[in-house]
């Protein structure tokens, strides 16, 4: 005869159980070694995307003490980045937080020869190895550096001036930049704020540093941010994608 509901034991699958695919429900068919899974996972996905021509392609002069690999944006996010700019026809982007200009490099490939790039650095010893390494790879004549505190800079900029704006340096000041660039956002420009999960520093109940601090004042400030549709997606270190309605 048929089971009564009673008899069965169903289990519901929570939702936070189901969005990453290292979970154990996601991956159950996987029967190699599981320290091995989030390896084998990104092979795929790079040698299904071809992720290595973003940085590969690249002539980078590093900075001592810093590696540009490490510190970059992951391949999965620029990837992911360039389908945003092919579906909004990116054509200006403003970053925030240059670093050497390994990311301003890509935004400049992505926005071809007619586009244009703004990176502000904050550091000099960081700008004058962005500088060589626009002018080495041919890309100087789309992108400007501009030295200094970006709070500073950011009042010189006009409304609709940039497509597509990149927040990635001064964490403990995310939420400030964003209030600063949101006068200059029209509708369909794209804000997207790196590192928003800080190395989970943002899921303690305290943060343990000012840049987690930071990127928990991003998050707490979207749940009442109006007039934005906005997105978290769980890539690399966790990134905010905000978009003026």
């Amino acid at each position: 005869g048929l089971i009564g509901t009673q008899d069965l034991k169903v289990r519901v699958m929570k939702d936070f159980e189901r969005f990453l695919p290292n979970q154990p429900i996601l991956s159950a068919f996987y029967n190699g070694e599981s320290a091995l899974y989030d390896a084998k996972m990104y092979q795929v996905i790079e040698d299904t995307l071809d992720l290595n021509h973003y940085y590969h392609d690249l002539n980078i002069e590093s900075c001592e003490g810093f590696d540009p690999v490490e510190f970059g944006t992951s391949p999965v996010c620029m990837n992911f980045f360039e389908m945003m700019f092919k579906l909004s026809n990116v054509k200006s982007v403003l970053e925030i937080g240059a670093f050497i200009g390994v990311s301003s490099m890509c935004f400049a490939k992505m926005v071809g020869p007619d586009g244009k790039v703004v990176a502000i650095e904050k550091f000099d010893k960081f700008a004058d190895v962005g500088e060589r390494n626009f002018q080495n790879n041919g890309l100087a004549d789309r992108i400007k550096m501009v030295r200094g505190d970006a709070k500073d800079a950011l009042s010189t900029f006009s409304e609709g001036q940039f497509d597509f704006i990149y927040i990635d340096g001064d964490k403990a000041n995310y939420w400030r930049f964003f209030e600063m660039v949101e006068p200059i956002l029209v509708t369909g420009n794209i804000v997207v704020i790196d590192d928003v999960f800080f190395n989970g520093d943002v899921m303690n109940e305290e943060c343990t540093s000012d840049k987690g601090a930071g990127c928990k004042e991003v998050l707490q400030q979207m749940k009442e941010l109006k007039g934005f549709h906005c997105s978290i997606l769980p890539i690399s270190n966790g990134i905010a994608v905000l978009t003026k309605e």
